[in-house]
């Protein structure tokens, strides 16, 4: 073997040496490339409602999350700041995490305005998560399994988002003490440890106030625990977990969190029939990521793709399981992996909720990082005995070469965009036209991505700028659009390309089941949007009407990288051509 070909497996026999050191350092350095990149997207949203700039989000232990609470009046003021006309009244964003609300507070009021201290305080969160699955994985497995599946957790691609993005941090503290609290349950159950008892539903409880991901760490749980022992003890001693999980649920209903009205969203226990279409093809694919890296959000930008990924992901699903039951494991790994499948399947049911995306499955990947470590050193110990098993051979190659390879490469490569995109947003809020929309009514007539329509006020609020008074959005638009004076304080917009309402940033605050239609009026404060034409794919022709005429208002346009103020739209068709938005969309 050529010394590049035994680069993977002298990596892998030196980290698992001190598995839990080295999976820490490794994963510290692989996302090292935005320690110095600065806020992104909903960090802004985050860091005006902490600092008291934006008056449409709040800053409460029990509101930061929410980006919209199902109450017309508050959802509609949304609109002024960022939010679509196309914005449904009975909108809900609405999540639980006080938890993490207290550490981005910790950030602002402690750590200041250094984003780079926050970002190593959410790498602090991915070391005491990677510590943690170490000591689950010793609990359940055969020490060298136990040690290669800590390494493969600690730099599975899917955990980029929750380390590097500091707003998707409550993943990890939602993570973090559930598990714990799962570690402490094993523990009690098999030392009959008194604090063990004690501890461990309240640490899940303490999880699911970091946010909803510690749901798929109860999955596992329960799975693994009905696996190891007689099932009617078992669920006895599982009760406390699943009476912490009632009072968490009754709570979240009971005060409004969950989801309605979004594209983005579904809600499991209110829209039930939806939610069990998507899964059908949403698990299976999810599946496909954690095992195989399938690029499963192509599922959600090329819709025909859907059922392709998800056969894909099933057939890589089935390969897995068959060498799970045919390799020759040690005794520990044989008795725990049917309770790790089970349960790693029913974690990808929560995920399924929203769009299918590798950054959901923080909790899944805690099993896939245990079954990938039973197949590679099983296929080795087969390859030992019998190496001219040529299927072996390459079963266990393409194994190494996602996992080990093409992982860790992708976490770099992930949060290298979010290293480049970030200080470019952060430029776009010194743009000198951002200085001159304090207090007026800005348009922007057709923003290429979520930056320049969602997410500016919020920048320009945590960045210290004066806001609009309003600030609407007239299009998100991935194509060249069209627009026309039709009176003195109207204008007519028109899809040339790609219709309206058919983006995912569109989409997140509008249930495309509940596309408008031509004829439709919708109201929102200050403007009033006419459908004129659409297809069940989205709007094409829509005609505004302000409340003052068009000299009154500030019109925006992004062009050669920067935002500009141009005058009210002629009575002349005028075309605006699509250009690469901040994001490089």
């Amino acid at each position: 073997m050529s010394d590049w070909r035994a680069l993977p497996e002298r990596f892998m026999n030196w980290s698992l040496k001190r598995p839990v050191r080295n999976g820490i350092l490794f994963a510290t350095l692989l996302c090292l490339p935005t320690v110095f990149s600065g806020w992104w997207l909903d960090d802004w949203i985050h860091r005006a409602a902490i600092l008291g700039r934006i008056p449409i989000h709040h800053p409460g232990l029990g509101s930061l999350f929410t980006f919209g609470n199902g109450i017309k009046a508050d959802v509609m003021a949304r609109t002024q700041y960022g939010y679509g006309w196309w914005t449904l009244p009975d909108l809900k964003l609405n999540f639980f995490r006080p938890l993490s609300a207290l550490t981005h507070m910790f950030d602002e009021k402690v750590l200041g305005p250094h984003a780079w201290l926050q970002h190593l305080h959410s790498l602090a969160w991915q070391a005491a998560g990677i510590a943690v699955s170490g000591a689950i994985f010793r609990r359940l497995l055969a020490s060298r399994t136990a040690a290669l599946a800590t390494l493969l957790y600690a730099i599975d691609e899917s955990h980029w988002t929750a380390s590097a993005w500091l707003s998707n941090r409550n993943a990890w503290v939602s993570m973090v003490p559930a598990m714990l609290g799962f570690w402490a349950w094993l523990r009690a159950e098999d030392e009959d440890w008194l604090p063990g008892k004690i501890a461990a539903p309240l640490l899940f409880g303490i999880g699911l106030c970091g946010g909803e991901t510690a749901l798929g760490v109860a999955c596992i749980w329960v799975a693994v625990a009905l696996g190891r022992k007689p099932k009617l003890l078992t669920l006895l001693h599982l009760a406390p977990l699943g009476a912490v999980l009632a009072v968490w649920a009754i709570y979240y209903k009971t005060h409004g969190y969950g989801a309605a009205a979004s594209g983005a969203y579904l809600d499991p226990g209110a829209d039930t029939l939806r939610y069990l279409a998507q899964a059908i093809h949403r698990v299976p694919s999810l599946a496909g990521a954690l095992f195989a890296s399938l690029p499963v959000e192509i599922s959600v930008l090329s819709p025909p793709l859907t059922w392709g990924m998800a056969l894909l992901s099933v057939a890589c699903v089935v390969l897995v399981l068959r060498g799970l039951r045919r390799l020759p494991l040690d005794s520990h790994d044989a008795r725990a992996w049917p309770g790790f499948a089970v349960g790693g399947a029913l974690a990808l049911f929560p995920p399924a909720s929203t769009w299918p995306s590798q950054r959901t499955l923080l909790a899944p990947s805690l099993v896939s990082a245990a079954l990938v470590a039973m197949l590679l050193l099983g296929l080795r110990d087969l390859l030992a005995d019998q190496p001219q098993l040529r299927l072996a051979r390459l079963g266990r190659g393409a194994l190494v070469w996602i996992h080990l390879i093409w992982s860790p490469f992708m976490m770099v490569a992930i949060s290298l965009v979010i290293a480049v995109q970030a200080p470019v947003m952060a430029k776009l809020a010194a743009s000198p036209t951002l200085t001159q929309l304090g207090g007026k009514h800005v348009v922007m007539l057709a923003a290429p991505d979520p930056v320049l329509s969602f997410y500016l006020p919020s920048l320009m609020a945590s960045s210290g700028l004066t806001l609009p008074r309003q600030f609407n959005t007239l299009a998100v638009s991935v194509d060249t659009v069209a627009v026309t004076r039709t009176a003195a304080n109207r204008i007519r917009l028109e899809a040339l390309g790609a219709p309206l309402l058919s983006t995912q940033p569109e989409q997140l605050i509008m249930d495309p089941a509940r596309m408008p239609k031509a004829g439709d009026i919708l109201d929102v404060p200050h403007l009033r949007a006419r459908v004129e034409k659409a297809t069940a794919k989205g709007v094409t022709q829509v005609e505004f009407e302000f409340e003052e005429p068009l000299e009154g208002i500030l019109f925006l346009e992004w062009h050669a990288g920067d935002v500009h103020l141009v005058p009210p739209p002629s009575t002349e068709r005028t075309a605006i051509l699509h250009e690469t938005g901040v994001m490089g969309i």
